[in-house]
C-alpha cells in the first residue's frame, strides 16, 4: 500500500511539478483573467460598432432612396398639375371673354413664370415638410 501511495505522490508531483504556488499566485492569476477579458470586451466593442456603422449605413442609404424617389414623385405631380392647368385653359379658352383673353395676353410672360416658379417649388415644399435636406 505504502508502495502505491509512493506512486501515487511521485505521479502527483511529476504533473503538478510546474505549478506556481508563491503568494502572488491568485494575483497574478487574476492579472491575466482582467487581461483576457479586457481583450475579449475590446473585441466585442469593436464588432458592434462594426455592426452600429452598417446599419448606419443602410439606413442612410435607405432615407436617399426615399428621398430621391419622393422628389421625383414631387415632380412627377408639379408636372401632373402643370398638364392639367394648360388642359383646362385649352378646354375653356372659348368661353372667355375677349377683354379677359387680352388681360391674360398681356400678362401671359409673367403668368408663365410664376406657374413654373409654383411648380418647381413643390418638390421643395415637400422636402422642407418632411425635415429632409434638400442638398443630398
Amino acid at each position: 500500500m505504502i508502495d502505491k501511495e509512493r506512486q501515487l505522490d511521485e505521479a502527483l508531483y511529476a504533473l503538478f511539478a510546474d505549478m506556481d504556488i508563491t503568494a502572488g499566485f491568485d494575483a497574478g492569476v487574476l492579472v491575466r483573467l482582467r487581461a483576457d477579458s479586457q481583450s475579449e470586451f475590446a473585441v466585442r466593442v469593436n464588432s458592434a460598432r462594426q455592426r452600429e456603422r452598417e446599419r448606419y449605413r443602410i439606413a442612410q442609404s435607405e432615407l436617399q432612396n426615399l428621398f430621391r424617389s419622393s422628389l421625383r414623385m414631387l415632380a412627377l405631380d408639379g408636372l401632373g398639375i402643370a398638364y392639367l392647368l394648360v388642359v383646362s385653359a385649352v378646354a375653356v379658352w372659348r368661353h372667355w371673354d375677349s377683354q379677359f383673353i387680352e388681360t391674360i395676353g398681356d400678362y401671359y410672360p409673367y403668368i408663365a413664370a410664376l406657374l413654373g416658379i409654383l411648380i418647381a417649388v413643390v418638390p421643395l415644399v415637400g422636402a422642407r415638410d418632411r425635415g429632409i435636406s434638400v442638398s443630398a
